[in-house]
């Protein structure tokens, strides 16, 4: 609904709280840099401790610094690449092993037993990832519950929207061009005595 939209945290003035202005249309805001997450599905990934040996080796006599900073850079790239695409890669797994049932050699059979194992352990990874997603820290890994993770994570997105807001005048609106207006009044509005 906001595209375009932003949120600044502004300086501390005399209180302990930190204000916030969102910012909704007519800016451009450039983030510099975008802050790293780690994904805890990427540790149920085979490849994730080589590709995490390999970021932090890049730079061996670097400060420490430098070197958590390259390993998250490679952590992020090789993520990117694999995340969290869940049903396209199932359905990936699914025609390899289809190929690899259709082939006589040994190495069609040991490819068969490592496509089978991938395929079974995609749907633990694709619930590791949700419940991230949806701050379900309580739960322990296991079950088949990504459905419920991600209509949970999907919930907190809805929730976190401004569908509508009340004017001036103390009527709703909800067209977006009416919601900014509404914000823009009361950010450009002298503050009250």
């Amino acid at each position: 609904m906001f595209r375009d939209a932003f949120v600044t945290n502004l300086s501390i003035s005399t209180s302990d709280h930190k204000p916030i202005l969102l910012s909704l249309v007519g800016e451009t805001h450039s983030r510099r840099y975008r802050r790293f997450r780690f994904e805890n599905c990427w540790v149920t990934r085979k490849e994730c401790s080589s590709v995490v040996e390999a970021g932090w080796n890049l730079e061996l006599c670097a400060p420490i610094l430098n070197r958590i900073s390259s390993t998250s850079a490679a952590l992020e790239g090789w993520g990117k690449a694999i995340m969290p695409k869940f049903s396209k890669r199932i359905e990936a797994k699914k025609v390899q092993i289809e190929a690899m049932q259709n082939r006589a050699d040994e190495e069609g059979a040991r490819g068969l037993i490592r496509c089978t194992s991938d395929l079974h352990n995609l749907p633990e990874e694709e619930e590791v990832f949700w419940k991230q997603r949806a701050k379900f820290f309580w739960l322990k890994a296991g079950g088949s519950n990504s459905k419920f993770f991600h209509n949970v994570a999907s919930d907190r997105k809805r929730r976190n929207r401004i569908s509508k807001l009340r004017d001036e005048q103390g009527e709703w609106k909800s067209a977006e061009k009416d919601i900014t207006n509404c914000i823009t009044y009361k950010i450009e509005m002298p503050p009250s005595p």
